[in-house]
């Protein structure tokens, strides 16, 4: 017994050896070289697979951010345009074309489709163009005014809307109509911000092209097929409005249209996928965390495990004094070292700072076991899982179905699939569903897993998995949607009340304008009693007010929707504020106040829309005209600042306005009522609707005023709005 002790006693040495030689194996350079090889294998091979989910959620991403810009773009697109051909039949119909319109815009034929003058004149004495002639014909045809596709004249694109003319006896005495440059209706397209490589397209009853952008004329008249995009719209003419993914000759495209009111037109626009970035970053972040949590998971299990395996062996001892008896007791069986047990299939996790910052960590990470009959068997859950599901992991590792059992029940199927599919083809699992935690609530998540083993036949798979709450971002991405569709409602509320207002009120108060314009004139024969020329007066003047304050709410609209537009030329400043004065005069005289003007000699000519400079600056001199007492002074002022730019300052001598009712001044609707407690006509529309056309040139509007010491309004145009100067030859 005693020698059999010392035997043992001198095989331990042995024992160590055999256990340093196994660390220095696995400290072998070639051992370590080959962990790190597996390591960043598994690295890059997660990464390429969240690249991968990355490249399905920015394409699912592109689609829906496509069809949403399509949908907003066929409401700015569409609004306008049967507002605009509306206007412009009504008017034709209460025949302004001649009286109003520029002599090229105006249009007269005879019956032989001739064109002539308001004097009858023949102009050339040929026909007219094709398309007009065509217009004409449809015009007799149905009885209603029509559109004529679009023409060429004098190096410009136009097109018509025509209609007949009648004598007293009903019979046909020619046709007239407006022309119109249809660089317009472009202008409007232009300002969508559609992304590279749309088109917009309107298209005829017939199904042919009346107008394209980007414009090309030989596309005009031509079958919509010939145009990408607008091919789509030929293969179901059933649906008035619709958008759908559609393959444009090889082009990965969305498409939609949408019918006009007038002329039976089809607005039809398309945007290619592949040039549209896609906007779907917030569901961008869930994919790279995640690639980035999983990244640092496993640099920490390889550094555990270099740590374990280098770390300090036993304590070093003196070699036994009989060198000899070593191979002795290697030959005896009884000698043999004993085998690593292998390692237990329900082994604990390992444990030290790998283990300690998954529990810390707010998500689920998991490892399952899934047999040939898909029986599932939890080998590992964080602790994760109490935050997320509010149930221990120990109830998760003894009754493994309590995961699919906590699934929304709207959505078990479908993730009871999407488990099934994974496991059987040993694909990557990524799905997001509900769950209903064990205190009632309703969450989110977000189930990422990986084979960590492939099973083939009757093997056993093992899965890695990690859950995320994503809960959060879906509310925030329910809210952003219900706020989208909000916006959108509204501007098509919007958009369709101001056609109506447009429609409903401007007609009529032309009409009401015109006639008592006539009466009062008594252009057909004396009245007869003054107090009937009293009131067409007074007609007058209302409805001439109501129309400028209709004007005003629809152009304050039009650049808060962002659909106005400039018309740009170069002007004299001094030329825009004598027009200006001159419409003004009247109202001073009648207030006797004195007019004083002070223009800048040397200013340059100005870049800038006219029509809408001037509409700046009869508002702020009405405004000084009204808030004026009898006997003040109304100054308007134009002067170069020091950046290049240009000054408009409208000054008056009137009550001023206090300072805590400076900022209600400027907003819309906003009035200031005199101390006087005299009536201020006004919709408080003058003040606002300055300022924005200020600022659609790129400028400011300022105010200073005091109480009582008069009021200074000053509009700053920068020095873009400064004509450059023309080079002479010396």
């Amino acid at each position: 017994m005693n020698n059999g002790g010392r035997r043992k006693a001198k095989r331990a040495p042995g024992n160590d050896r055999t256990r340093n030689q196994e660390r220095a194996a696995w400290l072998a350079p070639d051992s370590m070289r080959r962990y790190l090889q597996i390591a960043l294998g598994l690295v890059a091979g997660f990464i390429l697979g969240t690249m991968a989910v990355q490249a399905w959620i920015d394409n699912t991403g592109t689609e829906r951010d496509a069809r949403e810009r399509i949908g907003v773009a066929l409401g700015q697109g569409s609004v306008p345009l049967n507002l605009f051909f509306s206007e412009t039949t009504a008017r034709m119909l209460a025949l302004e074309a001649v009286a109003s319109d520029a002599p090229a815009y105006a249009l007269r034929l005879d019956p032989g489709y001739r064109r002539y003058d308001r004097d009858g004149a023949a102009i050339g004495g040929a026909p007219s163009v094709r398309a007009i002639v065509d217009a004409a014909a449809t015009a007799s045809r149905t009885g209603v005014p029509a559109l004529s596709a679009p023409f060429e004249g004098a190096g410009l694109w136009y097109a018509a809307i025509v209609k007949e003319r009648r004598d007293a006896a009903g019979a046909l005495a020619g046709y007239e109509g407006i022309q119109f440059p249809v660089s317009r209706i472009l202008e409007w397209w232009s300002g969508m911000r559609l992304p590279p490589g749309s088109s917009i397209t309107l298209l005829m009853p017939d199904g042919r092209i009346w107008l394209r952008d980007p414009f090309v004329p030989g596309l005009i008249g031509a079958e919509a097929a010939e145009e990408p995009f607008a091919a789509a719209v030929s293969t179901d003419r059933s649906h008035l409005s619709r958008i759908v993914a559609y393959d444009a000759g090889g082009i990965d495209a969305v498409v939609g249209w949408r019918s006009l009111e007038t002329f039976g037109l089809v607005l039809a626009i398309g945007i290619d996928r592949d040039q549209l970035a896609s906007s779907s970053s917030s569901a961008s972040t869930v994919p790279l965390l995640i690639a980035l949590i999983m990244t640092g998971i496993l640099f920490l299990t390889v550094t555990t495990m270099w740590r374990q395996a280098a770390g300090p062996g036993p304590a070093p001892r003196r070699a036994p004094a009989p060198v000899a008896a070593a191979p002795v007791a290697a030959a005896r069986p009884e000698a043999a070292p004993p085998e690593a047990a292998p390692p237990s299939r329900d082994a604990a996790p390992p444990r030290g700072g790998l283990q300690a910052i998954v529990q810390k960590m707010p998500v689920v990470v998991y490892q399952q076991r899934v047999g040939p009959d898909l029986s599932v068997r939890y080998e590992y859950v964080s602790a994760g899982i109490r935050e997320i599901y509010g149930i221990e992991p120990a109830q998760l590792e003894e009754k493994p179905e309590t995961i699919f059992e906590m699934v929304h029940a709207d959505d078990s199927d479908s993730v009871e699939q999407a488990f099934e599919m994974a496991w059987r083809s040993n694909e990557d699992l990524d799905t997001e569903y509900r769950i209903v935690t064990s205190d009632g609530r309703i969450k989110w998540v977000h189930n990422l897993a990986r084979a960590a083993s492939r099973a083939s036949g009757g093997e056993i798979g093992i899965w890695d998995g990690i859950v995320l709450d994503v809960t959060a971002q879906k509310h925030a991405e329910s809210e952003l949607r219900a706020a989208r569709n909000e916006a959108e409602l509204t501007s098509k509320v919007k958009a369709d009340f101001l056609a109506n207002v447009s429609h409903e009120l401007r007609t009529p108060l032309n009409a009401i304008i015109g006639f008592s314009e006539v009466i009062g004139a008594e252009t057909f024969g004396p009245v007869g009693v003054e107090k009937y020329l009293e009131y067409a007066h007074d007609i007058h003047e209302s409805a001439d007010h109501l129309l400028a304050v209709v004007n005003d709410i629809l152009d304050l609209s039009k650049i808060e929707a962002g659909r106005a537009t400039l018309v740009i030329e170069d002007v004299d400043a001094a030329e825009l504020v004598d027009s200006c004065l001159r419409l003004i005069h009247g109202r001073a005289a009648e207030a006797r106040l004195q007019l004083r003007r002070h223009v800048d000699a040397t200013l340059p000519k100005l870049r800038v829309d006219p029509l809408k400079i001037k509409q700046i600056l009869i508002n702020l001199l009405s405004n000084a005209v009204k808030f004026t007492s009898s006997g003040g002074t109304v100054t308007i002022r134009v002067a170069a600042m020091p950046d290049g730019g240009v000054s408009f300052a409208v000054s008056d001598t009137g009550i001023g306005i206090a300072k805590q009712d400076m900022a209600k001044a400027i907003e819309t609707y906003g009035r200031i009522e005199r101390d006087d407690s005299q009536r201020v006509e006004g919709t408080g529309l003058g003040l606002p609707l300055a300022k924005a056309l200020a600022e659609l040139h790129g400028g400011e509007l300022v105010i200073e005023s005091r109480a009582g010491k008069g009021t200074t309004v000053e509009v700053r145009l920068p020095a873009s709005c400064i004509a450059p100067a023309k080079k002479t030859n010396s």
